[in-house]
């Protein structure tokens, strides 16, 4: 590793692979750090331990050009890799100053260390993080982002739960609701806070993703099949339980988000799943 490089890139995501990828072969001295042990960013970083558990999990085809992007990139010669370290500053010189975790030290134990960087150009690809808003019981166990449930299945093979409540605005709700299903999972309800009329205005803005169309059709047709409720502009207010999650109290809400009085509802479930959306990791240049 060296003192100084013509570009570093923090983050090593499929932008950050793919900002290596385009600046390599140009004789630039290029640094991809990440805090993870291996490239590849949040769709990565976890893989399934053992796949046959939930067989009719969909084939995920960016996680597919994921692999084959990192295949790609580990043929590069010339780019420097510093994985499990995070940036801890940067400043107006360039300078990064960054804590490389878990370095050997001569007696064989693990220690961390700092060093400082420069750079004549940086590259910030530090991805996003799943939107979480609290609410009254969100901390009751078995109340769980939508993330959190994906990689449970996927990585660990193992359900949320017997009967799941999904909730939220996320695009990740139908395609988890699709997976519990394909794997003799139940889901009690699906409770999305957005109405079909703000869902079909974005439409003329993705009429040329065809796959994304034809995968969000599939995972409808799964829900109708199995008839899971599909309810429309409701936002969930409290979660109860008395050693962990059993209900939700869920009430309606008006276009502009407002909560509609005398509308609360209370929804049984074993478990639930909530998220809203993502937003971008910005700490670093702010």
């Amino acid at each position: 590793m060296k003192a100084h490089y013509h570009v570093i890139i923090v983050g090593s995501g499929f932008a950050g692979l793919s900002a290596a990828r385009m600046l390599s072969g140009q004789g630039l001295a290029i640094l991809v750090i990440d805090e993870s042990g291996k490239p590849g960013g949040q769709l990565l970083r976890k893989t399934p331990l053992k796949p046959s558990y939930f067989p009719k999990i969909e084939p995920d085809r960016m996680k597919s050009k994921g692999f084959d992007l990192v295949r790609t990139i580990n043929k590069i010669p010339g780019i420097d890799w510093l994985f499990q370290t995070q940036v801890l500053g940067i400043f107006k010189d360039r300078r990064l100053l960054v804590h490389i975790e878990n370095i050997k030290t001569p007696e064989g134990k693990s220690s961390g260390k700092i060093l400082e960087i420069r750079a004549e150009h940086i590259i910030l690809a530090t991805g996003a993080r799943e939107r979480y808003l609290p609410f009254k019981g969100w901390t009751l166990p078995g109340v769980m982002s939508l993330g959190s449930a994906q990689i449970l299945m996927k990585s660990y093979g193992v359900l949320p739960a017997r009967n799941t409540l999904i909730a939220g605005t996320s695009p990740l709700m139908m395609a988890l609701a699709s997976e519990i299903l394909g794997n003799r999972g139940k889901v009690t309800a699906l409770m999305d806070e957005n109405s079909m009329t703000k869902k079909l205005g974005f439409l003329p803005l993705i009429h040329h993703h065809w796959p994304k169309l034809m995968e969000g059709a599939r995972y409808t047709a799964r829900m109708v099949l199995n008839r899971v409720p599909i309810l429309q502009r409701y936002r969930v207010i409290e979660a109860r339980g008395r050693h962990g999650f059993e209900s939700a109290i869920m009430a309606k809400i008006t276009p502009e988000g407002d909560v509609i009085s005398n509308t609360k509802a209370e929804f049984q479930a074993d478990a639930l799943t909530i998220g809203y959306g993502f937003v971008p990791n910005i700490e670093l240049p702010v």
